[in-house]
């Protein structure tokens, strides 16, 4: 199904792994000719189902009342965002796939004919790449 495409497993990754491979690997190549560039890479992992938005990066044990409720907005530099939604720092391939199966392991699922563990939502996991020098 999609979230396998997307995902993938062990076996056979998915499209955000191989995609993550290839940006740390040009963000490697970059820094190897400019030295003095930084690069700050981030993550983002939002659920949406019924018509309510979740974020699926927030630490396991945290409650519903301890975060601030996550809003669709418009913002004239931003663009559309999602306010409140967490940001987490991405260091390596590692580092993405461990958010998106944390991520995953979050998310409404339910039993189908075709699938015993079917996605019940709609997900965006989102990744920024902000470059320096």
């Amino acid at each position: 199904g999609k979230s396998h495409t997307m995902m993938g497993s062990v076996e056979d990754i998915g499209i955000i792994p191989r995609m993550g491979e290839e940006l740390f690997f040009c963000v490697d190549r970059a820094l190897a000719e400019a030295p003095n560039t930084k690069f700050l890479l981030t993550c983002s992992y939002l659920e949406i189902y019924n018509e309510a938005l979740q974020d699926l990066l927030v630490p396991a044990g945290t409650k519903p009342g301890q975060r601030e409720a996550l809003e669709i907005k418009e913002h004239q530099t931003l663009g559309v965002h999602v306010k409140n939604l967490l940001e987490m720092p991405v260091r390596s391939r590692i580092d993405l796939v461990r958010h998106m199966t944390e991520g995953n392991a979050r998310r409404v699922t339910g039993e189908t004919k075709m699938n015993a563990r079917s996605s019940r939502s709609h997900s965006i996991f989102t990744i920024h790449i902000q470059q320096q020098g």
